[in-house]
């Protein structure tokens, strides 16, 4: 029998295993258009490209809690560089930045 690693087409029960979700989920995936299948016959397959596609879009990050880290008294403030504004700094002003936040830190 093949890995798992070597399929390249999941089942629906596959693919609801691997999000953790149940099947009637990913049907509804399927109905809506957000997850692509492919039809063998009566059977309805999916990538495994579309599934890390799926996956990839559905990602997303807290950019509001960047600039705030947990500390033992609470949160505190700290220094950090939000990505999406850097790139359009000039590379020099990021290199600034980023020799600035890999200083060792000191306690005040």
């Amino acid at each position: 029998m093949e890995e798992l690693d070597d399929i390249i087409l999941l089942t629906t029960p596959e693919v609801a295993a691997k999000l953790n979700v149940s099947e009637r989920t990913v049907k509804r995936l399927i109905q809506r258009g957000e997850l692509p299948i492919i039809k063998i016959g009566r059977n309805i397959r999916v990538s495994k490209a579309d599934l890390f596609k799926y996956v990839n879009q559905k990602r997303r990050y807290n950019l509001e809690c960047v600039e705030s880290a947990s500390s033992s008294k609470g949160e505190s403030l700290c220094d950090s560089i939000n990505v999406e504004a850097s790139t359009a700094l000039p590379t020099k002003q990021v290199e600034n930045r980023l020799d600035v936040l890999l200083k060792p830190m000191t306690n005040k």
